[in-house]
C-alpha cells in the first residue's frame, strides 16, 4: 500500500480515536503509559495532542507538552503505525506540533526529551539539530513477581513520605537542591522537569509520590499544628540525603513502577533498602497481579549495593533485551 503524505490529514486528537491507536500495541517495551493516561490528557492544557489520519483511521499519534511555567517544550508519545512507517507521517506530525508551539507559547525557550542508550547510535543526529545531553543514569529493569517479595515487612519510619508542602520547601531550598539535584532537573520516568513549584504535581499526585530520608538523628519534629501540611521542618529538608521519586501505571506486562533515586554525596548506603522496602510495600499494595520496575540512580549510587537491595526483596530477575540507560536532551529554541 503506497501513501503519500498528501493522503494524510493531521488532526486534534479526539477520544475516540483511542481503540485506532491501541491498534499498534505497545511501543515501549511493556511500559508504554499512553495506554491508560490517553484519555486523561484531554483535560490538561498543557498538552496539545495530534493525530494522522489516513482514510478515517488514526494511524499516528504526538503531543507537545508545555513545563516549567511556560518555559520548556517536551514532545511525547510518540508513534505512527508499522504500516505507515518511513512515509513521512511522523514528520508531518512534528511540523505540525512545531507550528502549534511557535504560534501559541511563543514564550518557550528550551525543547527537552528523554530516551534511551539505544539512540546513542543518532547522537550525533541530535547535536547537529542542537540538542545536548545533560543527564544520563544507569537504569534497571526487572520483574516484580508478588509471591517472590520479601522483607516487605520491615520497619523504616525514617523514610517518609514528603507532602506538596515539603516539596515546595525542598524547590524553595538551593542548597538541598543542588546537593540532592546537582542539575537542577528532576529526570523521572523519562521526563524532566526543573525545579519549579509549577512541576510539583507531576511528582506529587494519585500515581506518582516522593519518599525523603536524612542521615541525621537530630531532626526537629513537626509542630503538631503544621502535620497535615508538612512531614519535614525547614531544618530536617536541609538535612536530606536521599530522595526517591515513584511513579506508577498499568501496562501490557502489569503494574510498571518506576522509581528514581537521587543521593547527595555522603549519603547513608543502609538507606537504598530502606527507600525500596517502602516503594515495593506501595507496589504490593498496588496491584494484585505481577509487573515490571524500573530504578535508575545517580552515578554516586553504586549499582552492585541496588541490585544486592533488590535482591533481598526477592527481586532478581532482569527483563532481558532492555535498556542500560535513560538520556536526558535539551536544546535552546
Amino acid at each position: 500500500m503506497s501513501t503519500e503524505p498528501s493522503d494524510v490529514i493531521i488532526r486534534k486528537a479526539r477520544p475516540e480515536d483511542y481503540d485506532d491507536l491501541m491498534e499498534m500495541g505497545d511501543v515501549y517495551g511493556g511500559k508504554d503509559y499512553l495506554i491508560c493516561h490517553y484519555h486523561s490528557y484531554f483535560d490538561d492544557p498543557a498538552i496539545y495532542p495530534l493525530v494522522a489520519e489516513i482514510d478515517g483511521k488514526a494511524v499516528g499519534y504526538y503531543m507537545n507538552h508545555i513545563i516549567d511555567n511556560g518555559r520548556t517544550l517536551i514532545k511525547r508519545a510518540g508513534r505512527v503505525h508499522p504500516k505507515y512507517r518511513g512515509k513521512g507521517t511522523f514528520h508531518l506530525l512534528s511540523e505540525a506540533l512545531d507550528k502549534y508551539r511557535k504560534e501559541f507559547f511563543p514564550g518557550v525557550g528550551y525543547e527537552v526529551f528523554g530516551t534511551t542508550n539505544r539512540a546513542d547510535r543518532a547522537a550525533k543526529e541530535f547535536k547537529d539539530k542542537g540538542f545536548v545531553e545533560l543527564i544520563r543514569k544507569r537504569i534497571l529493569n526487572m520483574t516484580v513477581r508478588l509471591n517472590e517479595l520479601q522483607g516487605l515487612d520491615n520497619q523504616v519510619p525514617t523514610v517518609t513520605k514528603m507532602t506538596y508542602d515539603d516539596i515546595r520547601l525542598l524547590f524553595a531550598n538551593d542548597e538541598a537542591v543542588n546537593r540532592l539535584i546537582p542539575q537542577r532537573v528532576l529526570f523521572n520516568w523519562f521526563l524532566g522537569y526543573r525545579i519549579v513549584e509549577s512541576n510539583i504535581k507531576y511528582i506529587h499526585d494519585d500515581n506518582a509520590f516522593v519518599l525523603a530520608s536524612t542521615s541525621s538523628t537530630s531532626s526537629q519534629p513537626v509542630p503538631v499544628e503544621d502535620q497535615h501540611l508538612h512531614n519535614f521542618t525547614p531544618e530536617a529538608i536541609n538535612q536530606i540525603d536521599i530522595l526517591s521519586c515513584a511513579h506508577k501505571h498499568v501496562g501490557v506486562l502489569g503494574l510498571s513502577y518506576q522509581i528514581d533515586i537521587y543521593t547527595a554525596d555522603g549519603f547513608d548506603k543502609s538507606m537504598i533498602k530502606a527507600h525500596l522496602i517502602k516503594h515495593y510495600n506501595d507496589f504490593s499494595n498496588s496491584t494484585k497481579e505481577d509487573g515490571v520496575t524500573m530504578v535508575s540512580f545517580n552515578s554516586n549510587v553504586n549499582e552492585e549495593l541496588v541490585i544486592a537491595s533488590l535482591k533481598e526483596l526477592g527481586i532478581v530477575d532482569f527483563i532481558p533485551g532492555m535498556e542500560s540507560h535513560k538520556i536526558f536532551y535539551e536544546r535552546k529554541l
